[in-house]
């Protein structure tokens, strides 16, 4: 999972991600083969991979958002960008093209924000879970 989580996954993977750690069985197989390993080292790495998995994971869900807000800026600018053109052609119908690019600008800050904020819901549930494994482990110990 943490090797997935490095390469920047798409939601298709974020999704298989969090359905492997939603699955009940996954916290209670966890906490039952820790409780079999004798190694501390071994068991320090596996919680420590997963606490990285939940911060990773918060720390991309947080990257998104901004993401998401970057582009609805973008939506904005684009908006605006087309109203001029509109306006601009009375003087020029040159301008007309600010039109078509401030259309473009919008449309595909629009179509970007869909999968960002999917994105974002993804990693922020992967977090929260991956937290509340910790949290279990901890009060099991």
């Amino acid at each position: 999972m943490r090797a997935a989580l490095d390469v920047q996954p798409d939601a298709a993977a974020l999704r298989e991600i969090l359905k492997a750690v939603r699955d009940p069985a996954f916290a209670s197989e966890l906490t039952s083969f820790l409780r079999g390993v004798n190694d501390p080292t071994t068991k320090a790495e596996i919680l420590n991979d997963l606490n990285e998995i939940a911060m990773h994971s918060s720390t991309m869900a947080a990257l998104r958002q901004n993401e998401v807000t970057n582009t609805r800026y973008g939506i904005g600018v684009g908006g605006g960008f087309a109203c001029s053109g509109v306006l601009a052609m009375v003087v020029s119908p040159f301008l007309a093209a600010a039109v078509f690019a401030g259309g473009w600008i919008a449309v595909t800050c629009a179509l970007r924000t869909r999968s960002l904020r999917e994105e974002e819901q993804l990693y922020q549930d992967i977090a929260t879970r991956s937290t509340k494994i910790l949290e279990k482990f901890d009060e099991s110990q």
